[in-house]
Order: C-alpha cells, then structure tokens, then sequence
C-alpha cells in the first residue's frame, strides 16, 4: 500500500512537471521582457520542486539515504519560499511597478527569503525547521511555521496589489486577468490547506501547477488582444470594448488622435525613426491616460483612440487639454530627432448610436481639427 501511495504522488508530480515544462518551452520563444522572464522563474522553480517533490519520494522510503532526503527537503522548501518571491516580482511588474528592478528594492524583498534559507542550510544540524528520523521519515519543526509565513506573506502582498488593481479594472477583460492572477494564491492557499488537513496529500503543487497553465494560457490571449510596437491595447480590443460600452447604455465619450505629419517623419528620417515616434506617442499618452475609467488603444498606423467611461464633453476637453499640454512639453524638451505632436476629436456617445456612427463623428472632428493646422503651418511656411 505504501509502495503504491509513493508511486501515485510521483506520477502526479510529473504529470504537472511536463505540463511546466511545455509552458516553459513556449515562454522561450516569447518577448524577453523582464515580466517575462519573472513569469518564467516562477514556471521555472515550480517544475524544480515537483522534481525535488518526486525525488523525495524515492528516497524517504529508503532508511539509508538520510543525508540526501535533508539535501532534497532543505532545497525542497527555500525553493517553495523562491517561487513566491519571483510571484511578488512579476506581479510588480506586471502592474508596472518598476521600481522593483532596482537592486536595493530586490534585496529588501529578499531578506525573508535569505532567513529561509539560512533555516534550511541550518536544518541537518539543528529541528528548528524540520528533521529526519532514524527511519528517513520527514518530521516539521517548531519554526515551521517560518516556511509558510514567508512563501504566503509573498503571495500574500502580491495578492492585495492585484485586489486594488482589480477593483479599478476598465473593462471585462481586463478583470478577468486580475482574477486570474488571483488563481495563484486561492488554488495553492486550499492546495496547502488540504495538505495541512490531510498530510501528505499532493495537492499544493498540483494546484499551483494548474493556476500558473491558466495565467499561461491567458498571455496568450493578451498577445492577441495588444499591440506589439506601441504595448497598447490594439484594434481588437478597441472594438471589443466599445461593444461593451455601447451595450451599457450610458453616455461615455471617444477620442480619436492621429500623429501630425507622421509620413514625413517616415520619410525623412526613415521607418525605423517611424516606430520610435509611434512607441514615444504611446508613452506618453499612458501617462496622461492612467486613469481607471479611460480606455487607451492604438487605432491603426498612427491614429490612436480613447474612451472615456461614464464621461461626457467636459471630461473629454480637460483630458484633451492634458494630453496636448504633455506632447507640448515633451517637444519643448528636444529629445528626439523629429517633430512630434498630435491632432484630437471627440465625440460624446448618444442614445442608439453605433461603434461606425460614434467613431466617424470623432473623426469628423479630428480633421476639422487637422484642418485648422494647416493655414497655421502655411503662414509659417511663408514667413
């Protein structure tokens, strides 16, 4: 019966590790960002403690191998503690909190992380973690405890940033990447519980093996609905969430943008110039456009849209006025090679309109805006 119980939990646990395994493959030949590659080391540890987890139950049977069943638990339970710690990262960089890359910021957030593996490095000499028996037979210690404060206290915080995030959330979409973020403490949290309960039983991994194939599978999905030079949201979305906000049936507004003499800034100083304008206009729309009720997606070429939920003409001229104010200042600044500034319409949305009405009387706008520009530019032109 014994025999049987340790070949189910390693069949289980390399049933997972193959799953992690695939998912790692397929992060290989995603972008290198450094929230990619946070991801990564957390899919990464993971498929290295299911194999640990496996190992153990080779060895514990085995009353001879006492010295390697406290190897394999010792790297067993820091490397629980690491995944945590690459989950707090790569939530912080997902919600683009890039102050965490900073190295004092990191070894701040390590420090629980170190005292856990002080502990483990400690454990052959010492109970206060946990011991093995003159049986090889894994026992916890009095500061057990230790190991669990530190792996959920990471996942813990982490968790409490995506709630504030998740209550902010603009769209459907967007909040179901937050709950599915969550997924990564709920499932391991009743993993570890029932292990607690049911000792012995191999479900906390299994359960975060199983959240991290979800958030995996909704990257993918987040590849097709952003776009690739700017990081916006792309058309896909723009349309998606225009449906939703058409469906509500309450007044919100539509702002369509377009980059001012964009085909000469292609022509002049080439298309690689082109995309470095693109990518520094959507830089800084995202910072005027942080707000929790805007909406902000690149239309196509060089024309980008926003929506404004739940707002009307007067909240769509102030955020007007704001976004011009940040492309005036960042011109005056002469950073780049080219001229970058940028033409605004609106539309505020009525009862039965559609996505093809709102959208071309945001455009009408626009070019009317387009059009008073051009005698300006002609009398310079002259003079």
């Amino acid at each position: 019966m014994l025999v049987l119980y340790y070949a189910i939990y390693a069949e289980l646990n390399l049933l997972c590790a193959a799953v992690l395994l695939y998912v790692l493959y397929k992060l290989s030949s995603a972008d290198r960002s450094a929230e990619m590659r946070a991801f990564a080391s957390v899919v990464g540890s993971t498929f290295v403690i299911l194999l640990l987890d496996t190992a153990w139950s080779f060895v514990e049977p085995h009353t001879d191998q006492v010295l390697l069943n406290y190897a394999i638990n010792s790297f067993y339970l820091f490397d629980g503690g690491l995944i945590c710690y690459f989950w707090y990262v790569y939530i912080e960089l997902k919600l683009k909190n890039w102050r965490i890359l900073h190295r004092n910021a990191l070894v701040l957030l390590a420090l629980p992380l170190l005292l856990l593996g002080a502990l483990c490095v400690a454990a052959p000499f010492c109970s206060w973690l946990f011991y093995i028996d003159a049986n090889n037979v894994y026992h916890r210690g009095d500061l057990f405890f230790i190991q669990y404060t530190v792996s959920y206290g990471y996942i813990a915080a982490a968790s409490y940033h995506v709630c504030r995030k998740l209550k902010g959330a603009a769209d459907k979409w967007e909040r179901s990447v937050y709950l599915t973020l969550l997924s990564f403490f709920v499932f391991p949290i009743v993993g570890g519980v029932l292990s607690i309960i049911f000792y012995g039983l191999p479900t906390a991994w299994a359960s975060a093996t199983l959240s991290l194939l979800m958030i995996f599978m909704n990257l993918q999905s987040y590849q097709i609905s952003v776009d690739q030079l700017t990081g916006l949201n792309n058309r896909r979305s723009f349309d998606r969430y225009l449906a939703e906000l058409l469906s509500d049936d309450k007044t919100f507004c539509l702002l369509m943008l377009d980059v001012d003499k964009f085909k000469g800034i292609n022509d002049v100083y080439g298309h690689v110039e082109g995309d470095k304008a693109l990518r520094k206009t959507a830089l800084l729309l995202k910072e005027v456009c942080g707000r929790d009720n805007v909406f902000l997606a690149r239309f196509g070429g060089d024309e980008f849209s926003v929506l404004i939920k739940n707002g009307g003409a007067e909240e769509a001229q102030e955020l007007t006025a704001d976004i011009k104010k940040t492309f005036e200042t960042a011109q005056k600044a002469g950073e780049d090679n080219f001229s970058l500034a940028i033409s605004i319409g609106f539309a505020e949305s009525w009862s039965g309109c559609t996505a093809e009405q709102l959208i071309s009387a945001a455009d009408k706008k626009l070019y009317e805006e387009k059009g008073k520009l051009r005698p300006r530019r002609a009398g310079r032109a002259a003079r």
